[in-house]
């Protein structure tokens, strides 16, 4: 959610805090190894926490992680081995975060409500405050990891279990709360994605989130009593706060779907590509093995009938090679890097047997996880084009934010449109389909920066 040059920001605050660590460690020999082991080891994951998030966690490559914290490659192989461990790594400081345990802790040890869900509010401020970052990109991570979605699983589900040791305490000091309620109605109001919105998108400080956060807990628990003595600013009264948490709620809910779908989406996007290559370029590599045993057998007694086949198998290899190169294109297009989001889309139309009028900008200098995104929704959308057809796609810039429509002879399926939102949507971005009795149209919104 934060922007790019927020992120430059805090790099550079890290590297800073690097270059001091290892002055100090020059200047301590015996502690050498093992302190300039642990300060490169921090410059590696601030530098990927930092591309994670303004990038996005599956368009970066350990290459980028190692430019940016100027390490080797192979430096990162040997500290973390992976991508995803430098996410658990991540993962860890955020779970672990000692000021923000001490004030739960003590939030749940509290002897009153009122102080109990001061603290806890606290609590919340100080995690997400250095961390929702590192939450959104679990998310990101987990649509398309199913190891890491069952970790953010168990990780969420240990902090409801935190939050109801919360709620029971409090049902204790106010009987007439069910305990059970107030965990979901807490679960919902203390997300990362609640925090992000108000202070990353809408500009609250940090004290402003934590006051209104133990203002809509009072209101909630000890019914009005706010923590300025007056009305809960921004909570409104309790049935106005029930349709928030409602909202919410319904939010949350539509979350969870959506991130349910991706992982399905991208389960049968495997799939997909595990018959490609059964079907395609294993049955070529196949045919090519036997046909050079049968080469060898014919070279000395038939040299003729062998350069025929030599032939054959040459015109068998040359198109192994085009449906490789064809499926390296569905994975993950080169021409959008290489050439530009107007000629990769040229290319996919054409090989969907689409003619479509391109309208995009001379230069269309997108940041890599919108050009994706809008690149595989247009896709996505053209799709639904019967071949021999004609589709158009305009792409705009306008208020820090890139507009696209696709408008395309045929009607999208239902079960498809939740894959183009999703894709959309993940990104902070709008969508919106109008199913007309000509065709389709599709128009997405999305913001340059997050």
């Amino acid at each position: 959610m934060a922007s790019v040059s927020n992120w430059i920001e805090r790099y550079s605050n890290e590297m800073e805090l690097y270059s001091n660590g290892m002055a100090n460690v020059k200047s301590q020999p015996g502690s050498l190894r093992a302190e300039r082991a642990s300060l490169t080891r921090r410059r590696i994951a601030a530098a990927a926490r930092g591309l994670f998030a303004s990038h996005g966690y599956g368009a970066t490559t350990l290459r980028e992680v190692a430019d940016a914290a100027d390490v080797a490659v192979q430096t990162i192989y040997a500290v973390f081995g992976s991508k995803a461990n430098i996410l658990r790594e991540l993962r860890s400081g955020l779970v672990t975060d000692t000021a923000a345990d001490a004030a739960f802790g003590a939030a749940v040890a509290a002897s009153s409500a009122p102080q109990a869900l001061d603290l806890f509010a606290r609590s919340i401020r100080l995690r997400w405050e250095t961390g929702h970052d590192i939450v959104a990109i679990h998310t990101e991570a987990a649509s398309t990891d199913p190891t890491i979605r069952d970790e953010v699983e168990a990780v969420l589900a240990g902090r409801r279990q935190g939050i109801g040791r919360l709620a029971r305490s409090l049902a204790t000091m106010q009987p007439s709360l069910d305990s059970g309620q107030l965990t979901a109605v807490i679960d919902a109001l203390t997300l990362p994605e609640v925090y992000a919105e108000l202070v990353v998108v809408d500009g609250w400080s940090a004290d402003a989130y934590e006051t209104w956060l133990a203002d809509v807990f009072r209101q909630l628990v000890l019914r009005g009593d706010s923590k300025d003595g007056g009305a809960v600013s921004d909570a409104g009264s309790g049935e106005q706060l029930e349709v928030v948490v409602d909202r919410l709620q319904g939010e949350i809910a539509e979350l969870r779907r959506s991130r349910r779908r991706q992982v399905e989406a991208a389960d049968a996007d495997r799939r997909a590509i595990e018959r490609a290559l059964h079907d395609g370029v294993q049955q070529h590599l196949v045919a090519l093995a036997v046909d050079l045993q049968r080469v060898a057998a014919l070279v000395d007694g038939d040299p003729a009938a062998a350069k025929a086949l030599l032939n054959e198998m040459t015109a068998n290899l040359r198109e192994a090679l085009t449906e490789t190169t064809e499926l390296a294109q569905e994975i993950y297009p080169a021409l959008l890097e290489g050439r530009g989001f107007a000629t990769a889309l040229r290319s996919a139309a054409e090989r969907a047997g689409v003619t479509v009028l391109v309208d995009v900008p001379a230069v269309a200098d997108y940041p890599p996880q919108i050009s994706a995104a809008v690149y595989w929704a247009c896709v996505e959308a053209l799709s639904s084009s019967s071949p021999g057809s004609e589709a158009t796609v305009s792409v705009l810039v306008a208020d820090g934010a890139i507009v696209f429509e696709v408008a395309v002879a045929g009607r999208h399926p239902a079960a498809r449109l939740d894959r183009l939102r999703d894709r959309i949507e993940a990104l902070d971005g709008r969508l919106n389909v109008e199913n007309e009795d000509l065709g389709t149209r599709v128009h997405g919104w999305l913001p340059l920066s997050r």
